[in-house]
């Protein structure tokens, strides 16, 4: 591709907006309809689009080298940064420096959103696991039929969702000095590669049409039409991190429908250069958004709630001061040499372009 398409960046700022308000207390409080029908589509679209992007003919090595400075570097830099702080608040009472210390460590390590500081992190080594997963299968299927591929990722699909809770709170299982506790999945969320390298590999072989997609009105009232009609008539959800996938079928449906969907208003929101420099701003900064987004909204929810009376009165700023905060925070780092070496990916040569044959 010979542009960067805006769509995408588009699509991931309307993701990464979702992902702010799916961690509102509005919406995580009871888990309720809005809870459903965010969580039925939102983190399957950001492993679709990491597919979009991935390119399996390029060099092994380097994709992985490029991959694990974009993710597992920002994410060990800033648990790390959190473990050295946990140092300065001081220890309860019968806690000692080695274990507290050590618990942490390992808890980092084994990277699943119950064992790390900063919950929503837990997608940062998962989506390096499942991409380089995915770029080796893509790569012993270059000379495949895209219908083989299509089948292989369905098989993926099925044994990801039959299975993904199958190292769930499972236990009871030593974690750490002191520390007994219930099996968090496996390290990296490794018993979620089946179901999310479906998805990934999904995005990959849509690339070549999202990469030239415009908006269709049909395709977009199809998409709502079944997104809202499975939600009226099922009202399935999944939530990777709590290894939850509703009925195989009716979830599988409502994700692709909620992602189309997304796709179809990105490509519309793109028409419209306030939209589309907006939108396409916050999805470049999604990482950032990733890491603060948690702290920020609630503080800002512990701030506001005693000032308005509603939780939807303070909803609307507490998402918005998330997204815009660590975007601040991005624009500092991309300004000082050290801090932008550790978070923020180095210059590689590029390996990936969603249009190659394999998205045809």
């Amino acid at each position: 591709m010979k542009a960067r398409n805006s769509t995408l960046d588009i699509a991931k700022g309307l993701g990464i907006l979702l992902v702010i308000f799916g961690h509102n207390d509005v919406v995580t409080g009871e888990k309720g309809e809005l809870f459903k029908i965010i969580f039925s589509f939102h983190v399957p679209l950001f492993f679709f689009l990491s597919g979009v992007f991935l390119n399996e003919a390029g060099d092994a090595a380097a994709f992985i080298r490029s991959r694990a400075d974009a993710l597992l570097k920002p994410c060990f830099v800033v648990l790390a940064v959190f473990g050295a702080l946990r140092t300065t608040v001081g220890l309860h009472p019968g806690e000692t420096w080695d274990t507290v210390h050590i618990a942490y460590l390992l808890g980092m390590l084994y990277g699943t959103g119950s064992t790390i500081a900063v919950e929503p992190l837990w997608f940062l080594p998962h989506l390096f696991l499942v991409s380089v997963f995915s770029f080796f299968v893509l790569r012993s299927m270059r000379n495949t039929a895209r219908v083989q591929v299509a089948a292989v990722a369905g098989a993926l699909l099925v044994v990801g969702a039959v299975f993904i809770d199958h190292f769930w709170l499972r236990g009871p299982v030593k974690l750490g000095p002191g520390q007994l506790s219930r099996l968090p999945g496996l390290p990296w969320s490794l018993d979620l590669l089946p179901v999310t390298s479906a998805f990934l590999i999904a995005g990959r072989l849509s690339a070549r049409r999202i990469a030239t997609m415009d908006f269709q009105l049909p395709l977009f009232l199809v998409a709502l039409a079944v997104f809202a009609g499975l939600h009226v008539q099922f009202d399935e959800t999944i939530d990777f991190n709590r290894r939850l996938y509703g009925n195989f079928f009716v979830s599988s449906l409502q994700a692709a429908a909620g992602i189309c969907l997304c796709l179809s208003l990105s490509a519309l929101f793109a028409r419209f250069e306030s939209c589309r420099k907006t939108l396409a701003y916050i999805g470049s900064g999604t990482l950032f958004i990733l890491i603060g987004h948690g702290f920020v909204q609630g503080q800002v929810t512990a701030a506001l709630s005693p000032l308005l009376p509603s939780p939807w009165l303070v909803a609307p700023f507490a998402v918005g001061i998330a997204a815009a905060l660590p975007l601040l925070a991005w624009e500092v780092v991309k300004r000082q040499r050290v801090l932008a070496a550790l978070l923020l990916p180095l210059k590689f040569p590029p390996s990936a372009s969603p249009a190659n044959d394999r998205g045809k």
